[in-house]
């Protein structure tokens, strides 16, 4: 490459402005998390932020999990956002599906008491390897349990229940009637509206 052509690349990055990305109302902070580059405000809306859900909640207790949120309003050099979903980490889930066990996937799309339409997806491993029927079973009480949970509470009250474990102590109490579950967890959650 010429030397004008980096010369041309490294006036055209001096030119952004840096927007301090702010943490979503949900999550009851008004404090600046990262930092991300745009010419101009509006290059910014409807961009999605990742980040590691620890930085959002300052505990470790949640490294496995990441999130992601979206830009949807930007005042002065503030980028506002709101909660976009979130995902378990690839390595938690390869290191607790085990042989001589069983794993049950459920998705599905739900809405909240405050009318925000979710797609959650849940992931159950059993103690030991068992039948498909049971398995029917199991989903069966999965579904009807988020249905339950999902109805009755805002979008913070779900992601509150579901980062303080509440959620799927709940739900290992419904499953234990029919198998024993070894661990439970949101594996995704999406906004569609």
């Amino acid at each position: 490459m010429s030397k004008r052509g980096k010369d041309q690349k490294r006036s055209s990055w001096g030119k952004k402005k840096w927007f301090k990305v702010m943490a979503p109302a949900i999550f009851g902070q008004d404090r600046e998390l990262v930092e991300t580059p745009a010419f101009k405000d509006e290059q910014l809306l409807g961009r999605v932020v990742e980040l590691p859900m620890t930085e959002l909640t300052k505990s470790f207790k949640h490294y496995k999990y990441k999130v992601f949120l979206k830009i949807v309003d930007v005042k002065g050099d503030k980028a506002l956002t709101k909660y976009w979903g979130h995902e378990l980490l690839r390595d938690v889930i390869s290191r607790i599906v085990r042989k001589r066990t069983s794993r049950v996937d459920l998705i599905e799309d739900v809405e909240t008491k405050d009318g925000i339409k979710l797609r959650v997806k849940l992931l159950l491993i059993t103690k030991r390897r068992v039948q498909t029927t049971l398995k029917y079973r199991i989903r069966k009480e999965m579904k009807d349990y988020l249905y339950e949970q999902i109805s009755n509470q805002t979008l913070k009250e779900f992601v509150d229940s579901m980062l303080t474990e509440s959620f799927q102590r709940g739900l290992g109490e419904r499953i234990k009637n029919i198998y024993p579950a070894a661990y439970i967890d949101v594996r995704k959650t999406e906004v569609l509206s």
